[in-house]
């Protein structure tokens, strides 16, 4: 329940402002109970701009509120190295395209989880020495597809 304690209206709008921002960072599950919320206040207050705004903020939430990213649980970034990785690039090399240090590319790596299960080794194609930890583990990079061609 909302509780306003004489600050309707701002609450109201901040509830909407917080649903639009978890709407927009594809938390559309997160947003739908806080427009929940608003949506009898909109209705009490009989204020239509404020009704069909929270309105059209469920139907955007709903549309994909039962869809999961397809790189969940993983963040975005977190993907884009795993796809690197995936190429069979190295930790300096994903760090150089992505313009981050190879520790963070490492750091990245390491949050995967369950990381040993579907990551194969690596190696480091510069020295030819085994890699450390999770960043030293890749998928192999398919010999008959040019890079440029992907």
């Amino acid at each position: 329940m909302m509780v306003t304690r004489g600050r309707i209206w701002e609450s109201s709008l901040a509830r909407m402002d917080l649903a639009s921002a978890l709407i927009r960072a594809h938390r559309h599950a997160e947003a739908l109970p806080v427009l929940d919320e608003v949506l009898p206040t909109a209705r009490r207050l009989e204020s239509l701009p404020l009704l069909r705004r929270t309105e059209e903020l469920q139907r955007a939430a709903r549309s994909r509120a039962g869809e999961q990213e397809p790189w969940a649980p993983l963040t975005v970034r977190e993907f884009e190295v795993a796809r690197m990785v995936a190429e069979g690039l190295t930790n300096g090399e994903i760090g150089e395209e992505l313009f981050v240090a190879p520790k963070t590319v490492n750091a990245h790596i390491e949050h995967y989880p369950l990381q040993a299960r579907w990551l194969a080794p690596r190696r480091d194609r510069r020295d030819g020495r085994e890699g450390g930890g999770a960043a030293a583990h890749a998928r192999p990079e398919p010999a008959s597809v040019p890079r440029a061609a992907r």
